[in-house]
């Protein structure tokens, strides 16, 4: 089977690379693409970072053993993990106890919410995942 990282498109990898992590780089990047577009980059970033929200990487994100960890701050630890581009995911991927760098990061911000803020701004309506695109990657991990 192949990892995450490597099944969402290159097209991805690179709009990621170009952000590095700055919500104004992305949103500048996204503001020319049409609905369409925003909606593939939108549904492999939450792909993306959904294979990272499962207790394979929970127990790593705790601050202290037997911590909880609210899905609202795994969600955000998995979107800053996809913000750090191909190689810091794959690497994350194949040793989950990497995810637990987040908490170094003094303001460990993310990329994930540009998008559908962008997309509300320009259409007016709530950016939502492409199903399809989501069933075709889900069969590949």
């Amino acid at each position: 089977m192949s990892e995450p990282a490597d099944i969402v498109s290159d097209e991805f990898w690179q709009i990621i690379a170009t952000a590095k992590n700055e919500p104004k780089a992305l949103a500048v990047i996204l503001e020319d693409q049409s609905s369409e577009e925003m909606r593939h980059f939108y549904t492999e970033f939450q792909w993306a970072s959904s294979q990272l929200q499962d207790a394979r990487f929970i127990e790593y994100a705790a601050v202290e053993e037997n911590d909880d960890v609210s899905e609202d701050c795994i969600e955000d630890i998995a979107d800053w993990v996809v913000s750090q581009g191909k190689a810091y995911y794959s690497d994350v991927w194949n040793d989950p106890e990497l995810i637990a760098n987040y908490r170094e990061e003094i303001h460990a911000t993310h990329i994930g919410g540009v998008a559908p803020q962008l997309y509300w701004a320009r259409f007016q309506e709530p950016l939502e995942l492409d199903a399809d695109l989501c069933d075709e990657y889900d069969g590949m991990v």
